[in-house]
C-alpha cells in the first residue's frame, strides 16, 4: 500500500489536492488506486509530531503555511527519513532552488485547478517510483511459497547448485530456479545480471570499479569481461534516471 500525506493550512487547497490525486490514480493507475492511503494535515507541526521513518512514501507539502513552512517541515522529516519522496505546492517560484536541499521530487504551482497538466506530469514522474517500492518476488522454499520485496534484495547468486538470495538482513536459499528468478527480476530496471548467474540490485551498489561493483555492505560483485561494457553503461544510465 502506498502511503501519502498532504499538508496544507488552506482547507480548500487541501481538499482539492486530495481529490485531484485520487482522480489521477483512478485514471492512470486504476489497479493501484485501491492500494493508496492518503492522510491530510492542516498544520506542519502535526505531521512532524506524528512522523516516523518509513511512515509515508510521499509527502505533498504546501510551502507557505503559518507557524512552520513546508520547507521547514521537509528539512525536519528529511533528517529522519532519506527515502520519502517530497513534492511542494507553492504559489510562487521563489523557493525552487531551496528544494534541492531536501531533494524535492517536484513542484506544483497553486492554484492546482489552473495547473492540472503540471499536476499530472509531476505525479506521472513520481508514481512509477512509488509503485516499484512494493514489487515482490514470489519464490518457493520446498512446498512453501512466499514473497520477497524487491527493495530488500541486494543480489542473487548460486551456491552449491541452489539459488541464494542475499537480503538486507539475511541470506535465504530457495528452490525456485535461477532462470525463473532471472526472468522476473530483469523485467525491473533496478536489477542487472553482471556476471554468470549473478543478479545485482543497483540500488545496493555503493561504487563501481574496473571489474566489480562494491555494495554498501562491503561485498564485491564481479563484472564479467563479456558483460563489462553493457553492465557499466546500464549502471550509469540507472544512476542518472532513477
Amino acid at each position: 500500500m502506498i502511503h501519502i500525506a498532504i499538508v496544507d493550512d488552506e482547507m480548500i487547497d487541501l481538499v482539492t489536492a486530495e481529490n485531484f490525486l485520487r482522480q489521477f490514480m483512478k485514471e492512470f493507475y486504476p489497479q493501484e488506486a485501491s492500494e493508496i492511503r492518503i492522510d491530510t494535515y492542516s498544520r506542519g507541526e502535526d505531521i512532524i509530531s506524528a512522523f516516523e521513518p518509513g511512515m509515508y512514501d510521499l509527502l505533498v507539502l504546501d510551502i507557505y503555511m503559518e507557524a512552520i513552512s513546508g520547507m521547514q517541515v521537509a528539512e525536519v522529516i528529511r533528517g529522519k527519513d532519506q527515502d520519502v519522496s517530497i513534492i511542494f505546492l507553492t504559489g510562487s517560484e521563489e523557493y525552487l532552488l531551496e528544494g534541492y536541499r531536501v531533494f524535492a521530487d517536484g513542484y506544483i504551482i497553486k492554484p492546482i485547478g489552473q495547473h492540472q497538466e503540471e499536476f499530472q506530469q509531476t505525479f506521472q514522474h513520481i508514481f512509477p517510483k512509488l509503485i516499484e517500492r512494493y514489487k515482490e518476488l514470489t519464490v518457493q522454499m520446498g512446498t512453501i511459497s512466499f514473497s520477497v520485496p524487491y527493495r530488500n534484495i541486494r543480489y542473487v547468486d548460486i551456491d552449491q547448485h541452489q539459488v541464494r538470495i542475499h537480503l538486507v538482513n539475511q541470506d535465504i536459499y530457495v528452490t525456485t530456479t535461477y532462470e525463473e528468478c532471472c526472468e522476473t527480476l530483469l523485467e525491473d530496471t533496478r536489477f542487472l545480471e553482471c556476471y554468470h548467474r549473478v543478479i545485482v540490485n543497483m540500488d545496493a551498489i555503493a561504487s563501481m570499479g574496473k571489474e566489480e561493483f562494491l555494495l554498501a555492505g562491503g561485498e564485491r560483485i564481479p563484472i564479467s569481461k563479456r558483460k563489462q561494457k553493457e553492465a557499466k553503461a546500464r549502471y550509469m544510465h540507472y544512476l542518472v534516471h532513477r
